[in-house]
């Protein structure tokens, strides 16, 4: 099954980054130009700062980095109650085996009693047969 999960993993890499590298190379000169951020703020103290030159595809990587880590940070508290709630429905099915366990414990000594009863008539019900059959 891994195999099978890592050759369907491959196939799914190849089919979302051929047509991205396809793009970026086709876009090859707009990715590697490098542009400057500038910011300039008056009040209530003048600022004007302006970033090194970056290529675009390093503000691009950028983006979608700080992007995921958002998303992330974001989903993290229920990715904690899912874990919690997991936790508590294994401990559940763990009470509920033993329960079963000793269900089929309690069930199988009811047999076993019972069984030597029986076993105990039928071998009268034998014996008895068998005096019949040999006082004949």
């Amino acid at each position: 099954m891994t195999k099978f999960k890592a050759s369907l993993w491959l196939l799914f890499f190849l089919l979302v980054s051929t047509p991205i590298g396809y793009i970026g190379y086709l876009n090859q000169s707009y990715f590697l130009q490098a542009n400057s951020l500038s910011m300039v703020l008056e009040k209530p103290f003048i600022i004007d700062y302006s970033t090194p030159e970056i290529t675009n595809i390093a503000y691009w990587v950028g983006c979608i980095v700080l992007t995921w880590l958002i998303i992330s940070f974001v989903r993290l508290p229920k990715y904690f109650r899912t874990r919690k709630k997991i936790k508590l429905l294994e401990d559940q099915i763990a009470s509920q085996n033993l329960e079963i366990v000793d269900f089929l414990e309690s069930q199988k000594n009811a047999m076993t009693e019972r069984l030597p009863a029986e076993n105990q008539t039928d071998y009268e019900e034998r014996s008895s047969d068998t005096k019949a059959a040999v006082a004949t």
